[in-house]
Order: structure tokens, then C-alpha cells, then sequence
């Protein structure tokens, strides 16, 4: 028996109220610009507090070996990845940026966690990488342009083993151009 089977949890949820909730929400979190508010472990990390949580669940349930995040900016995702990574005992976060700013690889590589941090300098559409294991989750968090999420989805698509993930971030940017937030 799980400790999932003692949680009660609603089966009719009203998913139209959910839905006009969460554009109220992220309207007000685009005009706030509360994503860059947030740090992980003392690095800005540049994400929905929902987004993370539901990431770490995934990382729990999966356990992979690597966790690749195209993407890096501030560095805050490649921390929190790397935490998750510690408390586990296992696996690599590999951040994979065009412009790895040198304040921003400073920060990385000198926190406590570095040493579950990989950083690549390249375009995340254009990479040759193998790996030693394909149990692993890729997160699409760079350019955003479908061309480019295309190219990087080809790319990793065989990467990636049964049971593994691609997350592609950020797909509500779509809203938010509607709205005239980007």
C-alpha cells in the first residue's frame, strides 16, 4: 500500500473553473513577472513554482540518470535538477545554452552542487551528444520558436528510453502573445 492511497482527491473536478483560473493566474504572473522573482538554493531559476513541483515528481517517479535542460540562464534549473539528483544519489543535470553568460557559469560552477552539473556551449538544436544512458528526461527551455523545438525534439526523440520524458517548457507563451505579454 502507498501513502498516495490515503490521499483523498476529487474526481469531478470542474475543469472549465481550472482553466479560467489558470489564465486569471498567468495574466497576473506575466504582467508581475513573478517567474524571475524565484531562486533555487540561492540561483534565479526562472520558472512557475508549479512547473517545478510537477518536475520534481517526475524526476522522483523516474529517477534518470541524466535530466538535460536546454536553457540555461541564470542557472537556477540546473540547481534545482542537481538537488534532486543529490538527494537521490545518482545521475547528472547537463544545462546546454548558446550564450552561457560567464557571471552566470561563475555562480554554477562554484555552488555546493557543481559537481552533479555538466555545462555544454552550443545551440541545443545543432548537438551531436551521446550519452552513456537514455534513462533520461530533456527539458526544451531555450528558444521557443517551433522550428527550433522541432529540431531539438528530432534530435533527442531516440535519446530518450521508455519510460523517460521530453518536457517542453513554456508552452503557454502562446497566451501570453495573445495577450501581448511577449
Amino acid at each position: 500500500m502507498s501513502i498516495r492511497d490515503y490521499v483523498t482527491v476529487r474526481k469531478d473536478k470542474d475543469i472549465q473553473q481550472l482553466v479560467n483560473a489558470s489564465e486569471t493566474w498567468l495574466k497576473a504572473e506575466q504582467t508581475n513577472k513573478l517567474s524571475y522573482e524565484i531562486d533555487w538554493l540561492g540561483i534565479p531559476i526562472i520558472q512557475l513554482p508549479e512547473d517545478m513541483i510537477m518536475m520534481q515528481e517526475l524526476i522522483w517517479k523516474t529517477k534518470p540518470d541524466y535530466i538535460i535542460e536546454c536553457g540555461v540562464a541564470h542557472g537556477g534549473g540546473l540547481i534545482f535538477y542537481a538537488s534532486l539528483l543529490e538527494l537521490m544519489g545518482n545521475g547528472k543535470a547537463i544545462g546546454i545554452d548558446i550564450d552561457i553568460r560567464e557571471h552566470n557559469e561563475k555562480a554554477i560552477k562554484s555552488h555546493p552542487l557543481s559537481h552533479r552539473i555538466e555545462l555544454i556551449q552550443c545551440d541545443s538544436s545543432n548537438i551531436d551528444i551521446d550519452f552513456e544512458s537514455d534513462k533520461m528526461i530533456v527539458c526544451l527551455d531555450s528558444n521557443h520558436e517551433k522550428n527550433h523545438v522541432l529540431k531539438e525534439l528530432d534530435i533527442f526523440k531516440n535519446k530518450v528510453g521508455i519510460g523517460y520524458y521530453i518536457v517542453v517548457f513554456d508552452t503557454s507563451i502562446t497566451k501570453a502573445v495573445q495577450w501581448g505579454y511577449v
